[in-house]
């Protein structure tokens, strides 16, 4: 059965053939009244983000067993509702965003003037002129310097 479960708390890492690295969670159905376990895969879903995002919101989770042996699994993450969805992408849109104003800020600034016109393109081989300009302008020295000059050849 596919229900929805409050995750209250991070409990531990483990492995599993073939499953790979999981969580074990401690999680809330029935409006609190029952904590069972909750599994979740990396293999189905970001685990690394539950920890900072996931707490106290509700996963989608697929039941098993009965009674006391009652346990969930988290669904994929391409099955999970949107309340769960969006704040993760709205953090990783931050992030992107932040990135990217560090890449802007290495931009050259622009009078109202300039940024009104756009500048001439690139010349073809600027690019392979400036690779040429970065190379060592001396050759290496095929015969260097003997570095003991005192000492006689063996022949």
């Amino acid at each position: 059965m596919i229900t929805n479960v409050k995750i209250m708390q991070v409990v531990g890492k483990f492995k599993r053939f073939p499953r790979g690295p999981g969580l074990l969670m401690r999680g809330e159905i029935d409006d609190g009244e029952c904590q069972i376990p909750v599994h979740a895969f990396s293999q189905d879903f970001p685990i690394g983000l539950i920890g900072q995002f996931i707490v106290g919101r509700e996963l989608s989770c697929y039941l098993m067993g009965r009674g006391q042996r009652l346990r969930a699994e988290v669904l994929p993450f391409d099955n999970q509702p949107g309340k769960v969805i969006s704040p993760l992408l709205s953090a990783l849109v931050h992030l992107a965003n932040e990135a990217g104003g560090q890449e802007l800020e290495k931009l050259p600034d622009l009078s109202v003037k300039q940024s009104n016109v756009l500048p001439p393109p690139p010349h073809p081989e600027a690019e392979r002129l400036e690779r040429l300009l970065a190379l060592d302008a001396e050759p290496p020295d095929p015969f260097p310097v003997d570095p003991f000059p005192d000492k006689e050849a063996p022949f």
